[in-house]
């Protein structure tokens, strides 16, 4: 009993749903070298898992979802000083999380970036920004080239010719996306659309050409004859009728000329409404706008990070998250650890406006999202989410709620890149410093910046 010798670890223990999380990744980076085995996984006395004997592509349709076994492309190449096999995810199913990413070195579960990096520069190009590539990668290296007393866990690693592993790697991958290219564009089957029926019996008769005697290239074919309906009246020019053409002119300018007049003279330089306040976006990623001071410059998605931060926080803290129900409610699979940490997290997803429940096997129905959700993907919402809070579990010591509203936050913020309109750009400001910390984003990051009149003086000096 590992409590019973060592009892202070009791005390460094999380959730129930936290370490089962724990567990399950752990389960998964043993089954997946171990394929020819059967294993099982019980929690609290009921199963969890059950994984029966398979080869290495049906174990990990087993474990990630059945939905994978076709998405799958396999990876050979054989050196003297490395063997990579196992399989990578086709280009068009790549992802905006990093779930499904293993590195295994002589059958141990490994991590590493520069590897990692050899990957995804063989996918360039290939797959949108911010999407990564799924890949199932082991590699046999002789033991005397690993150094592996770089982290306690050992689960990082040192190889000694790390620079040509990684070549080798790199044009593996690559030569395992260009072989499935290549099978998917070439199709040797018979096209079905030619295969005519002919009886035998059927004459066959020499196509015929058919001349007009009468066609004479020279000779335009005769337009039809515009004729004017009885009821519309025809304009016939006059010498005395010229004048009617402007009759009115001159009193419309009259009167455009003197509303203009009454404009200018009404107007007020010098009073600026809230309404008429100037905005200007910048490189479609700053806001800039004329304060007392200067100028100030906002950055729009850390602005509006603290904006969505404190609204989302405080439906959770509230418990008033609005919810709008779907039409047809749709179906959500994760992975098993996934599934376990929306599980712990199903209260605070219910406040912010989601009406989710379990529906098994790792799937979720969801029934309602939050009102201001507008035409998202709600399963790759769900999993960025998932993935912003995990990678803040490793970085920042934070409560549930915080880095829920955190994750959420930074999921469906606009982006740098997208134009707004100037009632957004209003609107985005007037919500920014309504809020309580209005010059930090939630992660640190600045907000606002002003360019004082002293310093844009001494730029012309």
């Amino acid at each position: 009993n590992l409590f019973y010798n060592v009892p202070a670890r009791r005390n460094f223990l999380k959730s129930d749903p936290a370490e089962l999380r724990h567990i399950i990744e752990e389960y998964q980076r043993v089954v997946l070298v171990n394929a020819n085995i059967a294993f099982s996984l019980n929690n609290n006395g009921k199963p969890f898992s059950q994984l029966p004997k398979a080869g290495l592509k049906q174990r990990i349709a087993n474990v990630m979802g059945a939905g994978n076994l076709e998405k799958l492309i396999a990876v050979g190449q054989e050196t003297n000083v490395v063997k990579v096999s196992g399989f990578i995810g086709k280009p068009e199913n790549a992802r905006k999380t990093k779930g499904e990413q293993y590195f295994f070195a002589n059958n141990r579960y490994i991590r590493h970036p520069y590897l990692n990096h050899a990957v995804e520069e063989a996918f360039s190009d290939l797959i949108p920004e911010g999407y990564y590539p799924s890949y199932f990668l082991y590699l046999d290296v002789d033991p005397a080239q690993i150094d592996i007393n770089i982290h306690p866990t050992k689960t990082e690693v040192n190889f000694q010719d790390h620079q040509t592993i990684y070549a080798i790697l790199r044009s593996a991958v690559r030569a395992a996306i260009g072989k499935y290219s290549l099978s998917s564009t070439l199709d040797f089957d018979a096209e079905q659309s030619f295969n005519l029926h002919f009886p035998k019996n059927r004459p066959v008769v020499a196509p015929g050409i058919h001349v007009d005697p009468e066609f004479n290239p020279f000779v335009k074919n005769p337009q039809p004859e515009l004729r004017l309906s009885p009821k519309t009246e025809r304009y016939e020019p006059g010498v005395n009728q010229w004048e009617k053409i402007y009759e009115g002119l001159r009193s419309r300018e009259t009167e455009d000329l003197s509303a203009r007049q009454t404009r200018i003279v009404g107007s007020d330089f010098g009073q600026e409404t809230h309404t008429e306040r100037g905005f200007m976006q910048f490189q479609n990623r700053y806001i800039i706008t004329k304060v007392k001071s200067g100028l100030m410059i906002i950055d729009q998605q850390a602005a509006h990070e603290r904006v969505l931060f404190e609204r989302y926080l405080d439906r959770i803290d509230q418990k008033k998250g609005m919810a709008q129900q779907q039409l047809f409610p749709q179906t959500v699979k994760l992975s098993a650890s996934d599934t376990e940490l929306v599980n712990e997290l199903i209260g605070e997803i219910s406040n912010l406006g989601f009406v989710i429940e379990p529906f098994g096997n790792n799937t979720f129905i969801v029934n309602g999202t939050p009102a201001d959700l507008t035409d998202e993907n709600i399963q790759e919402l769900i999993e960025n989410v998932l993935e912003n809070y995990k990678k803040n579990q490793l970085g920042l010591k934070l409560d549930r709620k915080n880095n829920l509203a955190r994750a959420m936050a930074r999921n469906m913020a606009v982006k740098s890149g997208k134009v707004l309109m100037a009632e957004e750009m209003q609107s985005l400001v007037d919500d920014l410093f309504a809020c309580k910390v209005p010059d930090i984003s939630p992660s640190g990051k600045t907000i606002t910046v002003i360019i004082g009149d002293d310093e844009i003086d001494k730029r012309f000096n």
